[in-house]
């Protein structure tokens, strides 16, 4: 199915800053929390990569949420 453009445009810019994200999708059993090395995408899926190297898919992707830093 993929994502929209205007959500993986975020991805890539947090991603590269290095920004801590809480990925929400519409299963609401999956969620995401953590920073996002890089995206990738394999046989038609489209991925978000870890900094602990998980491959999370995309599908069903509603939104992102910045994690703030704790003090």
């Amino acid at each position: 199915m993929g994502i929209a453009c205007s959500l993986y445009d975020q991805l890539e810019i947090m991603s590269s800053n290095r920004q801590a994200v809480r990925l929400v999708f519409e299963d609401k059993t999956k969620l995401f929390e953590g920073q996002i090395k890089t995206l990738t995408a394999k046989s038609g899926k489209e991925f978000a990569v870890s900094a602990t190297d998980e491959w999370v898919d995309l599908d069903g992707l509603l939104a992102i949420e910045m994690i703030k830093p704790t003090d």
